[in-house]
């Protein structure tokens, strides 16, 4: 290298005396290293690290390589160095930014994003990855009421607005001139406190009075607000730990302050009826100032019931007042003009009280809460419910193998973007951390130990690229969460908290994942440490229960139902001596559609234990999804599309009257001569013959079978809403008469016309992102003797 500046900036010039360049002293070196290492940038992502390199590269150009090395050009000269963890390289063309983790490298950021001038523009250019971000800056339809700048991402296959945007040049605007009132509302009151004097009271300040000059309203040196009552003119705390802050319109003190900060209301007839500080919640009131409710420590709601008509409660948006609610063999029915309706259905867990908050919603207590304890909860007149505590925070966790963990899915991930920041969480602790806990997952390789203390806290949930090798990315929970946070905000008005994490193992058997092992393990650890963390920070911890993708290393496991009963019971107990709770642990299961032929035991387990067991729910067949060429495994809409199903059955669960969700399954198959009958659940919607969605394998999926193979199928056809007929082409004579759905599967190499499926479908499932292939509840695969 002769003397002259190097790529970045440093410059090797010396005097000849002290030419660092007239022997091997090892400067020359060190300048390199040094230049070599300022800002480093990459050619391309990770390629393996004897791919020859390009001579012709702009000097400081770098690449980095799969095994964790990179090499720098520099003076005309490739330079490659070792491994060093923590190394960040940029690769300029796409803005994405790798870290260096010792063995490799891996995304920390990827921030492809394009601008466009009009959503039109936007709109051709669909020549990017998933997960690409544009921003439209100037379209001139674009209006306040009908936003279209902004920033959208690109899902594969169209374009999505983000639902959150940046703030504009209006938005700062407009809060500079809202900062300007308030200053001037500021300037004003301090003016008006300047020329009063203060009470005797050294730590009161006077900043109103009634027309008569008495004390009406006055602030504390912790600016707390006292009112004061026309008969009382000096502002004293009430009782022991409560302060008076309000009055109603006769003078009646009806709102007061513990030393908590909590609400306390009084009734005008009454002096001084709020529970005590120790057993309050919250309490919601009327505008009127009549008392509502009180939701206290143990879940119960204090009703304070007012006369009916006096509008809705201080902290629910204005509708019209419903005539009535009320609670009889433990269900809630609500009154309008139209007359009373079931709005919650108390057979699983009865109602003790209820109250109206609005026209369509209301307040009550049930039997329900995961410390045994009642639960406040808040529905509406469509049957939805929430918890009312705002501070619950609800855990649930996948188990499974490659599928639960997003396999192959690593290049067309949709939920790049937080949809619910604040709401929808995941595990934070570091660049490698996500829904996997930052554990390495591929198949065989074993399970990592989960070192709690990696856990440090939550931040929201995205879809990112996981460690180690298998192509991980988008998993259910994405998709599922966000829809269970949604069904509950839009329908309830209150914002429930959901805990995303997953503890699976790609390739592995319940043998591999049963108690005992490493990631049954791993579980229970991450269960007490987002316990911990939770409480940390104010949220009351639920543990809600498991996520199940399953059973494709169990295809041929006789056992498997009775490994599902095991599974769930041994986390029953064990997660109750963590959590406390006392309510079971529960499996939502979704039935594997990947099997080969004759292999069909762990799909038909899951259909069983649906039906026997109280604490396992199918929510349905993985079929009808966008699957990768493997035909094994997801894409990124395929696993999100699952992710909408589990949301459904979930929330039917958690957000219902806890009744069990049904998924489109047979209820009745019964033949007749050449005549099969079949009734079906109706949860899911009325049936329909679908052969476009789903390609046709013969007889839309129906199957025939006896000892000796003595009728065929001649004809499906759908009779009603939720029942169908089948013609056999003539009375069946043989013994062990069966009729199945969907169970037959892969021969030889996986490929669409083998995939085990069928053509029964009932309604749309609703998305927020457009999808390849339209989602619905789909008929499970089953066996039915006859």
């Amino acid at each position: 290298m002769s003397k002259t500046q190097l790529a970045r900036g440093i410059y090797a010039g010396f005097a000849p005396t002290e030419d660092p360049f007239a022997g091997p002293n090892g400067m020359e070196a060190n300048l390199r290293l040094i230049d070599d290492h300022l800002a480093l940038y990459t050619l391309a992502g990770p390629v393996p690290a004897a791919t020859a390199l390009p001579t012709d590269a702009r000097q400081g150009a770098g690449q980095i390589f799969t095994n964790g090395t990179y090499a720098v050009l520099n003076a005309g000269v490739w330079q490659t160095y070792p491994s060093r963890m923590g190394m960040r390289a940029i690769e300029l063309d796409n803005k994405t930014e790798y870290i260096n983790i010792g063995t490799g490298w891996q995304v920390v950021t990827q921030k492809n994003e394009k601008s466009y001038l009009t959503r039109a523009i936007m709109l051709a250019d669909t020549a990017q990855p998933a997960g690409s971000q544009g921003v439209v800056t100037n379209d001139p339809a674009h209006t306040a009421e009908n936003p279209i700048n902004g920033v959208y991402t690109w899902t594969g296959a169209a374009w999505v607005r983000n639902a959150f945007q940046p703030a504009n040049q209006r938005d700062v605007d407009d809060l500079r001139a809202e900062a300007n009132q308030i200053s001037s509302r500021t300037d004003a009151l301090s003016d008006a406190l300047e020329a009063r004097a203060p009470l005797d009271s050294p730590t009161m300040v006077l900043i109103e009075t009634d027309e008569a000059g008495r004390v009406m309203r006055s602030v504390d040196v912790h600016g707390l607000t006292y009112i004061d009552r026309p008969d009382d003119p000096q502002p004293a705390p009430v009782e022991k730990d409560m302060v008076l802050v309000e009055t109603d319109e006769a003078g009646n003190s009806f709102r007061l302050v513990d030393v908590n900060g909590m609400t306390h209301i009084q009734r005008p007839e009454d002096p001084f009826d709020a529970p005590t500080e120790s057993e309050h919640i919250v309490a919601t009131y009327a505008a009127g100032g009549h008392a509502i409710a009180h939701l206290l420590a143990d879940g119960v709601i204090k009703f304070e019931l007012p006369p009916l008509g006096l509008g809705d409660p201080g902290n629910v948006a204005s509708e019209d007042p419903v005539s009535s609610v009320d609670v009889a063999n433990g269900n809630v029915y609500m009154t309008d003009g139209k007359g009373r309706v079931l709005v919650y259905d108390g057979s699983t867990y009865p109602a003790i009280s209820a109250a109206p908050l609005s026209s369509r919603r209301w307040i009550g207590t049930v039997e329900r809460s995961a410390n045994g304890s009642h639960q406040a909860v808040i529905g509406n007149d469509s049957g939805v419910v929430s918890p009312a505590d705002r501070r619950l925070l609800r855990h649930m966790i996948g188990l499974g193998q490659s599928l639960r963990v997003g396999s192959q899915s690593a290049t067309s991930m949709l939920s790049t973007v937080a949809t619910y920041p604040e709401n929808v969480l995941m595990f934070a602790g570091g660049a490698a951390m996500d829904v996997r806990m930052g554990l390495v997952t591929q198949d065989g390789s074993g399970a990592p130990a989960l070192d709690p203390a990696t856990l440090t806290g939550f931040q929201p949930l995205i879809a990112k690229v996981g460690a180690g090798s298998g192509s991980r990315g988008e998993t259910i929970d994405n998709a599922m969460a966000n829809a269970l946070h949604a069904l509950a905000s839009s329908e309830t008005g209150v914002h429930v908290n959901y805990l995303l994490s997953t503890a699976a193992m790609g390739g592995t058997a319940y043998a591999g994942l049963k108690k005992g092992t490493q990631t049954y393990t791993n579980t229970l650890l991450a269960i007490a440490r987002a316990k911990e963390l939770a409480e940390a920070a104010g949220y009351v911890y639920e543990f809600a229960g498991f996520t199940l993708q399953h059973g494709e290393a169990d295809t041929a496991n006789a056992a498997y139902f009775d490994n599902l009963i095991e599974w769930r019971s041994d986390y029953d107990a064990d997660i109750k001596a963590i959590t406390g709770q006392v309510a079971d642990v529960h499996f939502w299961m979704s039935q594997s559609s990947t099997f080969n032929d004759g292999r069909t035991a762990a799909a038909l387990a899951f259909l069983r234990a649906h039906v026997e067991s109280p604490h396992h729910t199918l929510i349905g067949p993985q079929y009808g999804v966008e699957y990768y060429t493997d035909y094994l495994h997801c894409t990124g809409p395929g696993y999100y599309a699952i992710g909408q199903r589990f949301a459904v059955a979930v929330g039917h669960e958690l957000h219902g009257s806890g009744g069990k969700w049904e998924p489109l399954r047979p209820l009745s198959c019964v033949l007749t001569g050449n005549v099969i009958d079949l009734t079906f659940t109706q949860m899911c919607g009325p049936l329909v013959l679908d052969d476009v969605t789903v390609a046709n394998p013969g007889n839309y999926g129906f199957k025939y079978t006896d000892s000796i193979s003595s009728a065929q199928i001649s004809s499906v056809e759908i009779t009603s809403d939720y029942a169908m007929r089948i013609l056999l082409t003539q009375a069946p004579t043989g013994s062990n008469k069966v009729l199945s759905y969907g169970l037959s599967g892969h021969i030889g190499d996986r490929n669409p016309s083998t995939a085990p499926r069928g053509c029964i479908r009932a309604n749309p499932i609703a998305s927020p992102i457009e999808l390849s292939i339209p989602n619905y509840h789909w008929l499970c695969h089953f066996s039915q003797q006859l």
